[in-house]
């Protein structure tokens, strides 16, 4: 009769490090960060120019918020981007500058002014790059579960 042992204590350090829920919380949430990212760059790249001051805010970061929430297995981030009107407008109007150059609006005559979808555009794009932005984060992820 022969014995064999078997230590398994390195197989149980990976599956610990495999199924750290802090770990895969954390790399989930820099997911949804980077692709949020992604689309505030290609938004601030697109962002039409009248005066620039849209396109500034993007990357300025006091104007901007970024929060990542879970609610069950579903990650939101929001991004906003707080530029006022340089045309002035009420506080309520200048709350939501970005939306209505994104979407359009009617001007003070009644005329209605296009949007320029600059961030639909952004979210098109970033989608479409998704599989690119999900590999480099899961790749740092899988790394740290390896080491």
């Amino acid at each position: 009769m022969a014995n064999v042992e078997l230590d398994i204590h390195e197989l149980l350090e990976f599956r610990d490090r495999l199924l750290n829920k802090s770990r895969i919380e954390d790399m989930l949430k820099r997911l949804a960060k980077e692709l949020m990212e992604n689309v505030r760059k290609l938004a601030e790249d697109n962002s039409p120019v009248d005066t620039g001051r849209l396109m500034l805010e993007w990357s300025s970061g006091e104007n901007i918020a970024m929060q990542v929430s879970r609610q069950g297995n579903v990650y939101t981030v929001s991004i906003e981007n707080k530029a006022y009107n340089p045309n002035g407008g009420s506080k309520e109007e200048n709350r939501y500058y970005a939306s209505f150059v994104e979407v359009g609006h009617y001007t003070v005559n009644g005329n209605w002014w296009e949007g320029y979808h600059f961030l639909a555009d952004a979210e098109d794009k970033t989608i479409q790059k998704i599989n690119v932005i999900a590999d480099k984060v899961i790749r740092d992820w899988w790394r740290w579960v390896n080491a």
